[in-house]
């Protein structure tokens, strides 16, 4: 009888042993990358981009939170035509310090212009502002009055433009804020976003 106590006992042990190491050697899970941006169009009714081209620098942007803890793999830029475009990223206020800033040239025309960037980390239900510059882009237009707009992990919470926005962040000329989604809406620039818990 005791050799079979001891025999059960072994038995668990090792099980217990088994299903401790599987547990430990679990792959963690990699999400794939998304793009919020057609997902923000459609739902918040925008429709016909018009090109538009002045020469002169437009201050343009999203105010957006993400809902869910995660990374910015790469920036996606449409321009009408070729040119630099200059993008900020903030966090939690439109005039605290950037935590991303580039300028850089986007090569082609009226098609999806990626920038692989250093991932930037993001906080889950944090307030971030994507500030874009450039002198040619696309303009929006919507009549519907939806306000916070979700599109997979990101929601967007407003927009904003500046004309004759700076040449560098584009900050001091804003004509509105960020808590509403207008109706005009200025750019076509998103990023890749990756979950990452």
């Amino acid at each position: 009888m005791k050799s079979i106590k001891i025999a059960f006992a072994i038995l668990a042990f090792a099980f217990i042993s088994i299903s401790c190491s599987k547990s430990d050697n679990q792959t963690p899970t990699v999400y794939p990358e998304e793009n919020f941006w057609q997902g923000f169009i459609n739902n918040a009714g925008y429709s016909n981009p018009t090109p538009i081209n002045t020469g002169n620098n437009m201050g343009y942007g999203l105010q957006f939170k993400p809902k869910v803890k995660g990374k910015i793999n790469s920036f996606v830029v449409k321009l009408p035509q070729t040119g630099s475009v200059w993008i900020t990223l903030k966090k939690g206020d439109l005039y605290t310090t950037s935590i991303y800033e580039e300028n850089f040239n986007v090569t082609t025309s009226n098609t999806d212009f990626l920038k692989v960037i250093t991932p930037i980390e993001l906080e889950k239900d944090t307030k971030y502002y994507l500030i874009v510059v450039s002198t040619n882009y696309f303009e929006y237009n919507r009549t519907s009055s939806n306000q916070a707009v979700i599109s997979g992990n990101i929601e967007i919470d407003g927009t904003s433009y500046a004309s004759n926005g700076d040449s560098g962040s584009g900050l001091s000329n804003f004509s509105n804020s960020f808590n509403d989604i207008w109706n005009e809406m200025y750019g076509n620039v998103s990023f890749n976003f990756q979950r990452t818990e």
